[in-house]
């Protein structure tokens, strides 16, 4: 979106800390926004997902909903269009998430990273 981001952060080991994360995010972003006279906002929503949330089902709507904010606001026809949405995995660059196989993949991954 033009003023503002969504970010889904997903920790893949039980140490992993997404809070700690995003404050590291904010510190060193901050500084490379104060060039642009912007930063980020003092009270952005930050929501830790519950377990139930957490779900296969209730966490690719929560991605879909996401990839759909351009789209809602009348940016592009579809999703895939708008050139900042995709999946950063470390080690796996290849793994775009509009590719049809991107979910099945993903899931694979997760589960062998957390031991699930």
């Amino acid at each position: 979106m033009p003023d503002h981001v969504h970010l889904l952060v997903v920790g893949c080991t039980k140490s992993a800390d997404q809070r700690r994360f995003v404050k590291f995010l904010r510190k060193h972003t901050n500084q490379l926004l104060a060039v642009t006279k912007n930063q980020w906002q003092a009270q952005a929503y930050d929501h830790v997902l519950r377990p139930a949330e957490s779900d296969r089902y209730a966490f690719e709507t929560l991605v879909t909903y996401i990839t759909q904010n351009p789209v809602r606001a009348n940016l592009v026809q579809e999703a895939f269009q708008w050139p900042y949405t995709g999946a950063i995995i470390p080690g796996y660059l290849e793994l775009k998430l509009w590719h049809p196989d991107f979910w099945k993949r993903y899931w694979r991954l997760i589960a062998s990273r957390s031991g699930l």
